[in-house]
């Protein structure tokens, strides 16, 4: 069988979620996340892009690579996109 999602990348984000989950409360996939717009999702992606692209290497708070936190933006965004489509919000 062939791989079509990156394992490592998806983990990288999992961590993002986890150490926000411990330091936070905030449960991944909880409420917080939902009751967001799709465009701030975008917006702190962007934010993350940013970041990496001026050189930094991981984050400020759990040391994770920026393009981790961008990744877990953007499915968050997504996520809700397609919700919408369904009738789902």
């Amino acid at each position: 069988m062939t791989q079509r999602l990156p394992l490592d990348a998806l983990l990288a984000v999992e961590r993002v979620l986890a150490y926000r989950a411990d330091v936070t409360g905030e449960i991944p996939g909880g409420e917080v996340w939902p009751s967001r717009t799709p465009e701030h999702h975008v917006r702190k992606a962007l934010g993350h892009v940013l970041e990496w692209q001026s050189g930094v290497n991981s984050d400020h708070e759990t040391g994770e690579d920026p393009l981790a936190h961008a990744a877990a933006r953007l499915l968050f965004a997504l996520a809700l996109r397609e919700r919408r489509k369904r009738g789902n919000r």
